[in-house]
């Protein structure tokens, strides 16, 4: 690795900056001492058979390439698509960052987002089809339509037919109304809900498409996961802009073979020029 900054990790220090090392050397081996790293020093084609060949025995499913120059990510994420192999491109400058993910066309995540599985107080059941749960006080569900739950705990809500059977333990599939109610289907064979309850999120396998580095790139809508957060909504168009300068800095370092010269006036008016004749792809005025 060429080191033009300690970026922002804390396993590097300020004597690897203007230098090459290996990752022996950075500190990146102590991060995980179960997981081998080895330092390949040659440089990385952009052929698929020097890649081939770069790769030659090499037992691995997923590359992940950070801070790389533009040629080479678009080569390694071509290469890890037409094998189907997991692609993983993390690229930081400055203060901003973008993360790009493609695990092909067809990926199963045994969980959707990582998060505990929710559990929402009920205040109540409504008897209608479709019945309605309202969660308690103001308390917000925080569930997707699609989602599914089984509820536990409700008084009252006994099987009409069954003696002795009750709503709870049952599985509905949820469609949400509002940020405090959701309905769960037909509950018009069951007596009046009389208090109590709790609604339990079931997590399931979702099934996600991903696409390939390069068509993202020439596109000009950017496909965003769906369980982004934005915290200020006020900025949620910032991601085109950010996305703006990461391929003006890209372009600036493909043409002159070096990233820009911080605080340099010089090579900012270069990258300015290279964002004002890309930003009408993405429909930007600057």
């Amino acid at each position: 690795f060429f080191f033009n900054d300690t970026g922002t990790t804390e396993i590097y220090t300020r004597s690897i900056v203007g230098s090459v090392r290996c990752v022996q050397e950075t500190g990146l081996q102590q991060l995980n001492y179960y997981v081998k790293v080895d330092c390949m020093t040659d440089k990385i084609p952009i052929t698929t058979e020097g890649i081939d060949k770069f790769f030659e025995k090499q037992d691995f499913n997923v590359i992940v390439v950070a801070d790389s120059d533009r040629d080479t990510t678009l080569a390694l994420a071509d290469y890890a698509r037409a094998h189907k192999l997991k692609f993983v491109m993390a690229d930081v400058k400055g203060v901003c960052a973008r993360v790009f993910t493609d695990f092909g066309e067809t990926f199963e995540a045994l969980d959707k987002d990582g998060e505990e599985p929710v559990e929402v107080m009920i205040q109540s059941i409504t008897t209608a089809n479709p019945g309605v749960v309202k969660a308690l006080g103001s308390q917000r569900h925080k569930l997707e339509t699609g989602d599914e739950i089984y509820l536990t705990e409700v008084e009252g809500m006994n099987q009409l037919v069954v003696s002795g059977k009750t709503i709870n333990g049952t599985r509905h599939k949820v469609t949400v109304i509002d940020p405090f109610t959701f309905s769960i289907g037909d509950t018009t064979g069951f007596s009046p809900y009389i208090r109590n309850g709790i609604a339990k999120q079931i997590k399931l396998p979702k099934k996600f498409k991903f696409l390939p580095l390069r068509q993202v790139l020439e596109n000009s809508a950017l496909p965003l996961d769906e369980n982004l957060t934005f915290v200020d909504a006020a900025k949620m168009d910032d991601n085109v802009l950010i996305q703006l300068g990461f391929e003006a800095i890209a372009t600036f370092e493909l043409k002159n073979n070096k990233l820009p010269r911080a605080w340099n006036s010089e090579d900012a008016k270069k990258i300015w020029e290279e964002a004002q004749i890309l930003a009408p792809k993405y429909k930007l005025q600057i």
